[in-house]
Protein backbone atom coordinates (compact mmCIF):
# COMPACT_ATOMS: atom_id res chain seq x y z
CA UNK A 1 0.00 0.00 0.00
CA UNK A 2 2.76 2.26 0.76
CA UNK A 3 4.54 2.06 -2.63
CA UNK A 4 0.73 2.86 -4.08
CA UNK A 5 0.98 5.96 -1.82
CA UNK A 6 4.65 7.00 -3.05
CA UNK A 7 3.57 6.35 -6.78
CA UNK A 8 0.44 8.91 -6.53
CA UNK A 9 2.74 11.51 -4.49
CA UNK A 10 5.12 11.32 -7.60
CA UNK A 11 2.81 11.48 -10.08
CA UNK A 12 0.92 14.83 -8.97
CA UNK A 13 3.64 16.04 -6.38
CA UNK A 14 6.94 14.89 -6.88
CA UNK A 15 8.39 16.40 -10.34
CA UNK A 16 8.44 20.36 -9.63
CA UNK A 17 8.41 21.13 -13.53
CA UNK A 18 4.90 18.94 -13.96
CA UNK A 19 3.03 20.86 -11.34
CA UNK A 20 0.02 22.86 -11.67
CA UNK A 21 1.02 26.12 -10.72
CA UNK A 22 -2.77 27.14 -10.55
CA UNK A 23 -2.96 25.77 -6.76
CA UNK A 24 -0.14 28.04 -5.71
CA UNK A 25 -2.27 30.91 -7.54
CA UNK A 26 -5.21 30.02 -5.25
CA UNK A 27 -3.36 30.30 -2.42
CA UNK A 28 -1.69 33.94 -3.79
CA UNK A 29 -5.66 34.78 -3.95
CA UNK A 30 -6.52 33.86 -0.50
CA UNK A 31 -5.94 37.20 1.44
CA UNK A 32 -5.13 35.36 4.24
CA UNK A 33 -1.77 33.88 3.01
CA UNK A 34 -0.97 36.07 -0.46
CA UNK A 35 2.72 35.51 -2.01
CA UNK A 36 4.56 35.47 1.58
CA UNK A 37 2.65 31.68 2.43
CA UNK A 38 3.51 30.85 -0.80
CA UNK A 39 7.24 31.40 -0.40
CA UNK A 40 7.46 30.28 2.90
CA UNK A 41 5.72 26.89 2.24
CA UNK A 42 7.97 26.26 -0.82
CA UNK A 43 11.05 26.83 0.96
CA UNK A 44 10.33 24.81 3.58
CA UNK A 45 9.24 21.88 1.38
CA UNK A 46 12.38 21.94 -1.01
CA UNK A 47 15.52 22.49 0.06
CA UNK A 48 17.87 25.27 -0.95
CA UNK A 49 19.81 24.26 -4.04
CA UNK A 50 17.39 21.95 -5.69
CA UNK A 51 14.87 21.33 -7.92
CA UNK A 52 12.38 23.15 -6.66
CA UNK A 53 14.29 26.46 -5.56
CA UNK A 54 12.79 28.48 -8.27
CA UNK A 55 10.07 27.46 -7.61
CA UNK A 56 8.59 30.29 -5.88
CA UNK A 57 9.77 32.42 -8.30
CA UNK A 58 7.77 30.73 -11.13
CA UNK A 59 4.99 31.23 -9.23
CA UNK A 60 5.09 34.72 -9.04
CA UNK A 61 5.66 35.11 -12.73
CA UNK A 62 2.67 32.56 -13.65
CA UNK A 63 0.10 34.79 -11.25
CA UNK A 64 1.87 38.02 -12.55
CA UNK A 65 0.82 36.55 -16.23
CA UNK A 66 -2.54 35.71 -15.34
CA UNK A 67 -3.56 38.64 -14.00
CA UNK A 68 -1.94 40.73 -16.79
CA UNK A 69 -4.47 38.67 -19.04
CA UNK A 70 -7.14 39.44 -16.87
CA UNK A 71 -6.12 43.30 -16.47
CA UNK A 72 -6.21 43.32 -20.76
CA UNK A 73 -9.30 41.84 -20.53
CA UNK A 74 -10.88 43.84 -18.21
CA UNK A 75 -9.75 47.32 -19.60
CA UNK A 76 -11.37 46.35 -22.71
CA UNK A 77 -14.29 45.62 -21.51
CA UNK A 78 -13.90 49.53 -19.57
CA UNK A 79 -13.11 51.21 -22.52
CA UNK A 80 -16.31 49.87 -24.56
CA UNK A 81 -18.25 50.92 -21.82
CA UNK A 82 -16.58 54.19 -21.18
CA UNK A 83 -17.07 54.83 -24.98
CA UNK A 84 -21.05 54.24 -24.64
CA UNK A 85 -21.46 56.58 -21.39
CA UNK A 86 -22.18 60.28 -21.69
CA UNK A 87 -18.79 62.26 -21.41
CA UNK A 88 -19.15 65.04 -18.42
CA UNK A 89 -19.91 68.68 -19.48
CA UNK A 90 -17.64 70.62 -18.53
CA UNK A 91 -18.22 74.44 -18.36
CA UNK A 92 -16.18 77.22 -19.92
CA UNK A 93 -13.28 78.62 -17.23
CA UNK A 94 -12.94 74.95 -15.79
CA UNK A 95 -10.33 74.05 -17.52
CA UNK A 96 -8.22 75.55 -15.07
CA UNK A 97 -10.00 74.27 -12.28
CA UNK A 98 -9.61 70.75 -13.81
CA UNK A 99 -5.41 71.41 -14.54
CA UNK A 100 -4.95 72.13 -10.27
CA UNK A 101 -7.20 68.64 -9.70
CA UNK A 102 -5.54 66.98 -11.88
CA UNK A 103 -1.98 68.05 -10.74
CA UNK A 104 -2.90 67.29 -7.23
CA UNK A 105 -4.23 63.91 -8.05
CA UNK A 106 -0.73 63.60 -9.76
CA UNK A 107 1.44 65.13 -6.50
CA UNK A 108 -1.16 62.54 -4.01
CA UNK A 109 -0.53 59.25 -5.84
CA UNK A 110 3.41 60.18 -5.90
CA UNK A 111 3.69 60.81 -2.16
CA UNK A 112 1.57 57.69 -1.58
CA UNK A 113 3.52 55.81 -4.02
CA UNK A 114 0.97 53.86 -6.04
CA UNK A 115 2.26 55.37 -9.54
CA UNK A 116 2.16 52.45 -11.82
CA UNK A 117 1.45 50.02 -9.34
CA UNK A 118 -1.14 47.15 -10.62
CA UNK A 119 -3.50 45.77 -8.58
CA UNK A 120 -1.54 42.96 -8.08
CA UNK A 121 1.01 44.89 -6.70
CA UNK A 122 -1.47 46.75 -4.31
CA UNK A 123 -3.14 43.58 -2.94
CA UNK A 124 0.39 41.84 -2.50
CA UNK A 125 1.62 44.36 -0.68
CA UNK A 126 -1.33 45.37 1.67
CA UNK A 127 -1.22 43.86 5.03
CA UNK A 128 -2.46 40.21 5.10
CA UNK A 129 -6.03 39.26 6.87
CA UNK A 130 -6.13 37.58 10.29
CA UNK A 131 -5.46 34.19 9.90
CA UNK A 132 -8.88 32.49 10.80
CA UNK A 133 -9.86 29.14 10.15
CA UNK A 134 -13.66 30.33 9.07
CA UNK A 135 -13.09 32.77 6.16
CA UNK A 136 -15.25 33.54 2.83
CA UNK A 137 -12.44 34.33 0.67
CA UNK A 138 -14.76 34.55 -2.21
CA UNK A 139 -16.90 36.54 -0.06
CA UNK A 140 -13.76 39.10 0.91
CA UNK A 141 -13.29 39.49 -2.93
CA UNK A 142 -17.23 40.58 -3.51
CA UNK A 143 -16.43 43.00 -0.88
CA UNK A 144 -13.40 44.55 -2.60
CA UNK A 145 -14.63 44.62 -6.02
CA UNK A 146 -14.31 48.28 -6.16
CA UNK A 147 -10.62 48.29 -5.37
CA UNK A 148 -9.62 45.21 -7.12
CA UNK A 149 -11.77 45.02 -10.21
CA UNK A 150 -9.99 42.81 -12.53
CA UNK A 151 -8.22 41.15 -9.63
CA UNK A 152 -11.41 40.02 -8.23
CA UNK A 153 -12.44 38.69 -11.94
CA UNK A 154 -9.51 36.78 -11.97
CA UNK A 155 -10.04 35.61 -7.98
CA UNK A 156 -13.23 34.39 -8.88
CA UNK A 157 -12.08 32.09 -11.81
CA UNK A 158 -8.86 30.90 -10.23
CA UNK A 159 -11.22 29.69 -6.65
CA UNK A 160 -14.08 28.18 -8.83
CA UNK A 161 -11.48 25.54 -10.20
CA UNK A 162 -12.05 22.34 -8.37
CA UNK A 163 -8.86 21.66 -6.74
CA UNK A 164 -9.36 17.48 -6.26
CA UNK A 165 -10.32 15.47 -9.58
CA UNK A 166 -11.97 11.97 -9.77
CA UNK A 167 -10.98 9.43 -12.52
CA UNK A 168 -13.24 8.57 -15.66
CA UNK A 169 -13.74 5.29 -14.49
CA UNK A 170 -14.84 6.16 -10.84
CA UNK A 171 -17.71 8.88 -12.52
CA UNK A 172 -18.55 6.71 -15.63
CA UNK A 173 -18.92 3.70 -13.69
CA UNK A 174 -22.16 1.94 -14.20
CA UNK A 175 -21.11 -0.99 -11.26
CA UNK A 176 -21.21 1.31 -8.55
CA UNK A 177 -18.48 2.75 -6.66
CA UNK A 178 -14.82 1.86 -6.70
CA UNK A 179 -12.73 1.87 -3.71
CA UNK A 180 -9.15 1.48 -4.17
CA UNK A 181 -7.18 -1.04 -1.33
CA UNK A 182 -6.67 2.39 1.08
CA UNK A 183 -10.13 3.80 1.40
CA UNK A 184 -11.33 0.12 1.38
CA UNK A 185 -9.58 -0.80 5.05
CA UNK A 186 -10.79 2.67 6.70
CA UNK A 187 -13.98 2.34 8.89
CA UNK A 188 -17.13 2.40 7.37
CA UNK A 189 -18.10 6.02 8.56
CA UNK A 190 -14.69 7.62 7.39
CA UNK A 191 -15.19 5.75 3.92
CA UNK A 192 -18.95 6.51 3.40
CA UNK A 193 -17.52 10.65 4.36
CA UNK A 194 -14.46 9.78 1.66
CA UNK A 195 -17.24 8.47 -0.99
CA UNK A 196 -19.66 11.08 -0.32
CA UNK A 197 -16.43 13.67 -0.84
CA UNK A 198 -14.91 12.76 -3.72
CA UNK A 199 -17.15 13.57 -6.62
Amino acid sequence: MASKMKMKYEKYWGDVDKMNKLLYISTVMDPRYKMGFVDFALKRVYPEGGKGARMPEDVRKATFALFAHYEQHWKLKQSKNASTSLAPIVEEGDGDKLDVLAEYKKHREQMVGVVNKSELEKYLHEEDELMVLKFDVLGWWKVNILRFPALSMMAKNVLAVPISIVASEYAFSAGGRILDDFRSSLTPKIGDFSRNNTV
